[in-house]
């Protein structure tokens, strides 16, 4: 199954998240988190949008262009604490290998996210 900004909709639907897919697919929603740079002229940019915050917990979809491939993915974070999880993540329109998800957001792009949406 290809990753877009419909099934991730429908991944926030399941978890219960009241998140309209229009409100994901109007990127002027996004706010911008991050501008990780690559080689020399090249960059990619990070926004997150708030789905939802509840019991401390805030999932955040994130989106990343740029560059490298397109990353769409939603973001757990727990603002009471220091953890996050992904629950869902693609890249290039393909579902991302949970491995590299790790790796895929630099700490900074999760660190923002956490200070803007933890409030």
């Amino acid at each position: 199954m290809k990753i877009t900004l419909n099934n991730i909709a429908a991944v926030f639907a399941i978890c219960f998240v009241a998140f309209p897919t229009s409100a994901i697919s109007d990127e002027n929603n996004m706010l911008f988190l991050f501008e990780e740079k690559l080689e020399h002229p090249y960059s990619n940019g990070w926004s997150g949008m708030l789905g939802k915050i509840e019991y401390g917990q805030a999932d955040v979809y994130i989106n990343s262009t740029g560059k490298s491939a397109e990353f769409d993915g939603i973001l757990s974070i727990n603002c009471t604490g220091s953890g996050h999880f992904w629950k869902a993540a693609g890249i290039g329109g393909e579902n991302a290998n949970p491995k590299w998800v790790k790796e895929a957001a630099p700490r900074e792009v999760i660190a923002k996210a956490r200070k803007a949406f933890c409030k």
